[in-house]
């Protein structure tokens, strides 16, 4: 990569002419279908150059605010903080003041069952401070707290949102689900940036890693994301930014509640043929494996098969138990779909 000098007079140009040679770059790097390490530490060490001419520049970056929701996850989140830590070794962005970077704050919203989890979460935590990245955990009796001191006019106005956990006081307090636990963690983001003037919430999942893979499945630190996000939410008027939902395989919301929806109407429909003090009819031999086409957004397209539109529920009772045991074991099991969980 050609080197430009940087001074105070031609600041501006260098930014942007560095800014035009990595993208260059960046066209190159994937020839083939693979990356080419020496073209990877050249576009890693430009980016590197080019976050400290911004810091010498005065370039009024934003500083993230990333919340990461958790529930009985700890080694997800391990893998999760990991990455991120390895995000900014490798790129730098806004540079480190007293030891950690200076534009990056964690938050940890743990919405686990387990102490014993909770305590994993809290030490994780704990264990990358001391790598350089500024951690809050954000836990359950924190949550609480939070809400229990808002005034009961938005605690009310909060309950569309919250529902019976607006006001703090529901027990128990965990296993909300991401998205309350999100909607909570806002809240406290709120107060936590209140004197800040450039803040970007990013909101990401536990088991959310900030590297990419090639063609033969060699992970790469390739995708300088706080830059970029930075660069799009300064360069354009940008309120939400949100990507595509991915997976193995890539299924969205929408999919998921429509195909839960399905399997548990048909698992009451056939329930409800069987005599209610009948032995469990629901504990098949061979019991059928969801293809890898279930629930997939585009199986079509990805030349998946999706021959079935449900699938059969698979009792987790042992010993001798009626059909009313059965259906009451599924009714207990059904709000866990909102962390994750799927019957079926």
């Amino acid at each position: 990569m050609a080197s430009s000098a940087f001074t105070g007079t031609n600041a501006e140009a260098a930014l942007r002419a560095r800014q035009a040679e990595l993208d260059a770059l960046e066209a190159r790097l994937w020839q083939g279908g693979t990356i080419d390490a020496a073209r990877l530490r050249d576009y890693q060490q430009g980016y590197r150059q080019l976050a400290a001419w911004q810091r010498q520049a005065g370039v009024e970056q934003h500083r993230f605010y990333l919340a990461i929701p958790v529930a009985d996850r700890p080694q997800l989140l391990r893998q999760c903080l990991h990455s991120l830590w390895r995000l900014c070794e490798t790129w730098g962005y806004g540079g480190k003041q007293d030891g950690r970077y200076r534009l990056l704050q964690v938050v940890i919203a743990d919405d686990s069952a387990s102490e014993k989890n909770r305590a994993a979460i809290r030490a994780l935590g704990d264990e990358y401070v001391h790598k350089g990245i500024a951690i809050d955990y954000f836990g359950p009796a924190q949550q609480q707290a939070l809400l229990q001191s808002l005034p009961p006019g938005r605690q009310d106005a909060l309950r569309p949102m919250l529902g019976e956990y607006a006001d703090g006081r529901a027990a128990p307090f965990h296993h909300k689900g991401a998205s309350i636990t999100r909607n909570i963690t806002s809240l406290y983001l709120q107060g936590l940036s209140r004197d800040e003037t450039r803040p970007l919430f990013y909101f990401i999942d536990s088991d959310q890693l900030f590297c990419v893979a090639d063609a033969r499945g060699q992970r790469h630190y390739a995708i300088n994301y706080l830059h970029h996000i930075d660069r799009l939410f300064r360069e354009r008027a940008i309120s939400v930014l949100t990507g595509k939902v991915v997976g193995a395989p890539p299924v969205s919301p929408s999919v998921m509640a429509a195909n839960f929806s399905a399997d548990v109407l048909h698992f009451l429909q056939t329930i409800l043929t069987q005599p209610a003090d009948a032995p469990c009819g629901f504990h098949p031999h061979d019991a059928d494996q969801a293809p890898d086409g279930a629930y997939h957004d585009m199986a079509a397209l990805f030349g998946l098969e999706t021959k079935k539109n449900t699938f059969d529920y698979h009792c987790r009772l042992e010993g001798a138990h009626d059909h009313n045991a059965c259906l009451e074991d599924f009714c207990l099991r059904l709000n866990a779909f909102f962390h994750g969980e799927h019957p079926t």
